[in-house]
């Protein structure tokens, strides 16, 4: 997790039957195991050891959970639809009822690539799950009536407090050390206490620089750079509640405020961009299940949060490029209309002035044409015609020149946006040997693009050192090693795995970012909207 950018893509759509009152927090992965800098997904044979006893039906009973206590409370249904490509996982809300059953890995989160999915939820889970004695309290009054409900659940609880609350030794002495001695004992007061710990000693920023080699991701974050983003946050809360032992799992997702949403034929729908993706802790709280809360600065308070709350519009955030180029497309466009407004008003300053010469010079003509001063009233009223003819033939070509370089851009910005959208749906496509391909295609074709173009007979590592003597952001060995890539992907029965088409996502992401930023504005609107890279 290095410095995070912003591109502006559609990442998910969200329709719901009423309009959203609090931020909704959109589930897609789930981690339960830290170690080696990454979460993972290890949890299957002890979860099988629960799972076993109960089958699929306990299993649905136990996923479901905060649908059957709050249900009562408010009833929705969410479609969510994919509009980029994503792993082998889908996302789902909480307060789901899971129907489906199977396509879950464990307890984490459900696998598949469909394109869409719906869920029925109880919308009062937000914001972040409410007051949590009172979700306790109730559940104990629901669970009493049902014994065999009550049975599976404490089975389940059992299962959840051995399993996420484990952390890894060196981890562990670290988080013992931060936290100190007097550990709260209110499950609410442990919360408030790892907010204030990280808010006091770390600072919000995309751009906290990448992690040197060889250091451990949370440790780095918490006693040397002390600078991240969501997913330092939420890591690190994962990790100190665990220590204090409070079960905990690292989600990453999306965020969608209520003005995110409007009115459509089926409900209300809202799109959730790159910028709105998200990573949070969730806890799981006894007799209710998994519940979300917030542990990045500046996300605590949901209600509070503007309506177009994400990631770049927390402290120190870097803004995302393409709002950023919208903003400023809108200021220019404001600028031209004030000018135009102020030539408009220069032009009949002017005209009343040459209206002013031209009364003044009726006054000397009218012994000409007699007393009664008919012949200059008729010079007059034809010079004011021809004034105010002018004045509407200036401001009809302005309107003219304005619509037509408007349809010009309009045309160069849709354009732009169908390339990208292809050039990103290549390097996305689920074949990721062709994927691959595509972008080490893209690499060479945004270097060319910048001015560098390989010689006849030049070794590919000597064309990425002259590269990268201009561009710090070019790593020579990366280079390489995509290029290693690439022929893989190409002739390779077996091609490439997921994991390293994601390195090389990133890594072009990165040279991309980087060398935007080294040129010159104007370069930079060329390379945006007409080279579209």
């Amino acid at each position: 997790a290095g410095d995070l950018y912003y591109y502006g893509d559609e990442q998910i759509k969200v329709t719901v039957g009423e309009m959203p009152e609090s931020n909704l927090y959109i589930k897609g992965y789930v981690g339960d195991e830290y170690g080696s800098n990454r979460w993972s997904c290890e949890s299957g044979g002890e979860y099988n050891q629960f799972s076993d006893v109960y089958g699929l039906s306990g299993e649905i009973d136990i996923r479901s959970m905060p649908y059957t206590l709050l249900s009562r409370f408010g009833q929705d249904h969410m479609v969510i639809e994919k509009q980029a490509v994503f792993g082998d996982f889908e996302f789902f809300p909480y307060g789901a009822l899971d129907e489906r059953g199977s396509g879950w890995i464990n307890d984490l989160y459900i696998y598949g690539d469909s394109a869409s999915s719906s869920f029925d939820f109880t919308p009062v889970i937000y914001p972040l799950a409410g007051d949590f004695e009172d979700l306790t309290a109730y559940s104990q009054q629901m669970l009493s009536g049902d014994g065999q409900l009550q049975m599976m659940e404490s089975d389940y609880q059992s299962f959840v407090k051995s399993r996420y609350t484990q952390v890894p030794d060196a981890t562990r002495e670290l988080m013992d050390m931060l936290i100190g001695p007097n550990v709260p004992e209110a499950l609410e007061e442990k919360l408030r206490f790892v907010r204030q710990l990280l808010a006091d000693t770390c600072e919000y920023t995309l751009t906290p620089g990448a992690l040197p080699a060889g250091e451990d991701f949370t440790q780095y974050f918490l006693t040397q750079n002390r600078r991240g983003y969501c997913m330092h946050f939420a890591t690190a809360a994962t990790l100190m509640l665990r220590t204090m032992g409070v079960p905990a799992r690292y989600v990453e997702g999306y965020i969608m405020a209520p003005g995110n949403f409007s009115p459509s034929q089926d409900g209300y729908s809202g799109i959730a961009y790159d910028y709105q993706a998200h990573a949070w802790t969730e806890i799981y709280l006894d007799g209710v299940g998994w519940l979300p809360v917030e542990m990045t600065p500046g996300f605590y308070d949901t209600a509070a949060l503007d309506a177009d709350m994400d990631e770049s519009d927390a402290p120190e955030t870097f803004a995302p490029e393409s709002e950023g180029m919208m903003e400023e497309s809108a200021a220019d466009g404001e600028t031209s209309e004030t000018d135009g407004a102020e030539t408009a008003g220069s032009a009949q300053e002017s005209q009343s002035d040459a209206d002013a010469g031209q009364t003044d010079g009726g006054s000397d003509d009218r012994d000409d044409f007699g007393d009664d001063g008919s012949g200059g009233q008729g010079t007059q009223e034809a010079s004011r015609f021809q004034a105010f003819h002018a004045l509407f033939t200036v401001l009809l070509w302005m309107a003219l020149i304005v619509a037509f370089i408007a349809a010009v851009i309009g045309v160069i910005v849709l354009r732009a946006a169908a390339l990208r959208r292809k050039r990103t749906a290549a390097m996305r496509q689920p074949d990721k040997s062709r994927a691959c391909a595509a972008i080490y295609q893209e690499l060479m074709r945004l270097f060319e693009i910048c001015g560098y173009k390989q010689a006849n007979g030049e070794s590919m590592r000597h064309y990425f050192e002259s590269v990268a003597a201009d561009h710090d952001c070019v790593d020579v060995d990366a280079c390489g090693k995509l290029v290693a890539l690439a022929n893989e992907a190409a002739f390779s029965r077996d091609g490439i795995a997921l994991e390293q088409w994601q390195w090389c996502r990133r890594l072009y992401q990165t040279i991309r970012h980087g060398m935007y930023h080294d040129q010159k504005r104007m370069k930079q609107l060329k390379m945006k909207f007409w080279n579209v890279c």
